[in-house]
């Protein structure tokens, strides 16, 4: 029989252990990855792409891609090193870098109190259609066990989580936020990650590293 990855389904019917079990286990693999038999070979798959294949919603359903892993790798050796800002990935089309960095934004922004996001794309339409329609469908059928409570706006994700000693909502004071291409997008947030997507394409119009300039300081 082929090996391969394959998402571990949720069920509602499942009894009360079951479900325990299924929780205790992704929380584990979400703080220490995963590894997986994949045609043979022993892969490793870190936190990062471990929530992307295992709680990741889209028209889709995520499927193990080296390609995708090694990204993973890098940007965890990113996170983890205090010299460095940032990274500038390079990648061929249509490996589902966008799709990542969703999950990514939706990841960072839940774990705790005042965890904000800004992504910004090249105008408000590919905002929209690229970044904001997806992240809204991933954050709206997000696992109810790592999903924050909160509404989703036309600009902004908004959590809340549930207070544990009275019948009410406590705000994270977290945000995923949506920009077009501006020297000053997010400048003066303090924000948990910057994803500037495809700046390549207002090369000539704005300069890049302005805008880099400006938000590694909210980092």
């Amino acid at each position: 029989e082929q090996q391969h990855w394959e998402r571990w389904v949720y069920k509602e019917d499942w009894s009360d252990k079951e479900k325990k079990v299924f929780v205790e286990e992704n929380d584990r693999r979400l703080n220490y990855g995963a590894w997986l038999l994949n045609n043979g070979n022993l892969e490793y798959i870190n936190p990062e792409y471990y929530f992307f294949l295992q709680f990741y919603e889209a028209d889709f359903e995520p499927k193990f891609i080296q390609a995708q892993q090694k990204m993973c790798w890098f940007l965890e050796y990113v996170d983890n090193n205090q010299n460095l800002y940032g990274s500038d990935i390079k990648k061929p089309r249509r490996m589902g870098a966008t799709h990542i960095f969703i999950s990514r934004s939706i990841r960072k922004s839940s774990k705790g109190r005042f965890k904000r996001v800004g992504i910004m794309s090249t105008d408000y339409k590919k905002a929209k259609e690229n970044n904001f329609e997806p992240l809204v469908y991933a954050y709206e059928n997000l696992n109810k066990h790592y999903k924050p409570n909160g509404e989703s706006g036309t600009i902004k994700i908004l959590y809340e989580k549930k207070s544990e000693s009275i019948e009410s909502y406590e705000t994270l004071n977290g945000w995923i936020r949506i920009a077009h291409t501006t020297v000053k997008g997010f400048d003066g947030q303090k924000l948990v990650e910057f994803w500037f997507d495809e700046y390549s394409k207002v090369i000539g119009k704005i300069n890049p590293l302005q805008i880099i300039s400006v938000h590694k300081k909210c980092i």
